[in-house]
C-alpha cells in the first residue's frame, strides 16, 4: 500500500537557519548527481541500441516459449554446456539464450560483464539438466557484485538503472531481493514494491530514479514530483492509494 510508503517530514518551507541550510545543501548535491548520471544512462541507452540482436536457427520445440514471466519453463541449455564456451563465444551465448527467453536484463549483463565475471557468472550456476530463466538471471546479478564495488559502482548502476530502477542504487537490498525470490514473478513484484516505497525516501537520487522507472511502466503516481516538499510528495502518494 502506498499509504504505508509515506514519510511523515518537515516541510522545507519551514526549516530555519542551519537546518535549511543543510537541507538545501542535500537537495542541490541530489540535483547535481542526477545530472551527472544523465550522460551515462544515455550512453548505456545508445549501447543497447546499437547492439545488435543475435537470433540463431532453432526448431520451433528447442525452446520455451518467450513470455518470460512463465517460472516453470526451462531454458535449452545446461549449466555443463555453456561452461564448454569461452570468452566471447560465452557472451554470444548468454546474450542469444536471453534473447530467446526475452530477458533483457540478462542479455544487458551478458554484453557488460568481463570475461572473468562471465565465466565466474557460469559456474555459479545449478547443475541441473535444464536452466531454469529465473536462475540465469539469479547467476547474472550474483556476478555482477563485485563489479559493482569501488570503481565498478558505476557499471552496477548504468546496468541495473533501467531495468531495476532505484534499486541499483541499493546493492544490499537488490541482493536481498535476489536472494529471497525463486521465480521471476516474485522477482518482479518486489522490484516494483522497493520502487513504490523508494518515492518515500529521504535521499532524493533514489525518488528520482523510482520515479523514472515507474512513469516509464506507466505507474508513477498522478502529480508526483521527486523533487517536491515532503508535503507535495506525500500528499500525490496519498491520492493515489485513495484512487
Amino acid at each position: 500500500s502506498l499509504a504505508l510508503a509515506l514519510q511523515v517530514g518537515p516541510d522545507p518551507r519551514l526549516l530555519q537557519g542551519p537546518e535549511r541550510a543543510r537541507h538545501q545543501a542535500a537537495l542541490a548535491l541530489a540535483r547535481e548527481r542526477e545530472e551527472l548520471e544523465r550522460p551515462r544512462r544515455e550512453r548505456a541507452e545508445q549501447r543497447r541500441a546499437e547492439r545488435p540482436r543475435r537470433r540463431p536457427e532453432r526448431d520451433a520445440d528447442s525452446f520455451p516459449p518467450r513470455a518470460w514471466w512463465v517460472a516453470a519453463e526451462r531454458s535449452s541449455r545446461s549449466a555443463a554446456e555453456l561452461a564448454r564456451f569461452t570468452s566471447e563465444g560465452l557472451r554470444h551465448e548468454l546474450e542469444a539464450l536471453a534473447e530467446l527467453l526475452d530477458l533483457p536484463l540478462v542479455a544487458d549483463l551478458a554484453v557488460a560483464l568481463p570475461p572473468r565475471a562471465l565465466e565466474e557468472w557460469v559456474r555459479g550456476l545449478p547443475a541441473e539438466e535444464r536452466l531454469r530463466p529465473y536462475e540465469l538471471l539469479r547467476g547474472g546479478l550474483r556476478a555482477l557484485e563485485p563489479e559493482g564495488e569501488g570503481e565498478g559502482a558505476e557499471l552496477r548502476v548504468g546496468l541495473l538503472d533501467e531495468h531495476c530502477g532505484a534499486l541499483s542504487l541499493l546493492p544490499g537490498r537488490l541482493r536481498e531481493i535476489t536472494r529471497a525470490c525463486c521465480d521471476l514473478p516474485g522477482f518482479e513484484r518486489e522490484v516494483f514494491a522497493a520502487n513504490l516505497n523508494a518515492l518515500a525516501a529521504e535521499r532524493a537520487d533514489l525518488r528520482a530514479a523510482a520515479a523514472r522507472w515507474l512513469r516509464a511502466r506507466g505507474a508513477l503516481p498522478s502529480d508526483y514530483d521527486p523533487w517536491a516538499s515532503a508535503e507535495l510528495r506525500n500528499l500525490a502518494l496519498r491520492k493515489a492509494d485513495s484512487e
